[in-house]
């Protein structure tokens, strides 16, 4: 399908504003960086972002309050170490899913905060921090993340020995088939997932 949406992006890659005309908004792979408070026309009428392969950055409040925004997805093999912004995708309230690529550098405060419906996410082994606030009331502070590492490196990138106090963190000394298929993955993505787990 045409994509009728504008991307209005500076000559250094910037997306710095977005005109909407769809629901699915594709961006482009040339953009590299999301501005700070995106100035975007039509707001509500965005349901999914897709995130082409040259972002490496999302700035803060980018995407916050997008009230009907239900999925987020980066390309898994984006080679660039991403960095989500303070609240960038805070207050969307309707958002279910969010596909992170393979390297994150920062996941930064408030960045998923009030996303009641979001119920879990996967949290790469790259990542080299987590904003305590992060996932602050995502579906009720019941949000299960997945983190493919040991409990030691899952405090050492939130600086935090209680973070797993207010989250349901599931590492690899617990993850079992089970919370893999509850968190929406299918029977042979989560028997691979926990065999990767497993060797590592």
């Amino acid at each position: 399908m045409l994509d009728l949406n504008c991307y209005n992006m500076n000559k250094n890659g910037v997306l710095q504003e977005l005109v909407v005309e769809q629901p699915i908004i594709n961006i482009p792979a040339e953009v590299t960086k999301i501005e700070n408070d995106l100035s975007i026309i039509n707001q509500n009428m965005i349901e999914v972002i897709n995130f082409g392969k040259g972002i490496k950055s999302v700035g803060q409040y980018a995407f916050s309050k997008l009230p009907n925004l239900k999925q987020v997805n980066f390309e898994f093999e984006n080679d660039n170490d991403l960095v989500l912004g303070d609240s960038a995708f805070e207050c969307c309230s309707e958002l279910e899913i969010v596909k992170l690529p393979k390297n994150v550098d920062t996941i930064n405060t408030s960045c998923f905060a009030y996303c009641f419906k979001l119920p879990f996410i996967v949290i790469p082994t790259t990542t080299k921090k987590v904003g305590f606030w992060a996932f602050e009331r995502c579906n009720e502070n019941n949000i299960k993340l997945l983190f493919n590492g040991s409990e030691e490196d899952f405090d050492k990138i939130t600086n935090s020995k209680t973070l797993k106090d207010f989250y349901n963190v599931v590492t690899k000394e617990k993850m079992q088939l089970e919370d893999l298929i509850n968190c929406g993955f299918s029977f042979t993505s989560a028997n691979r997932m926990l065999i990767d787990i497993n060797r590592s």
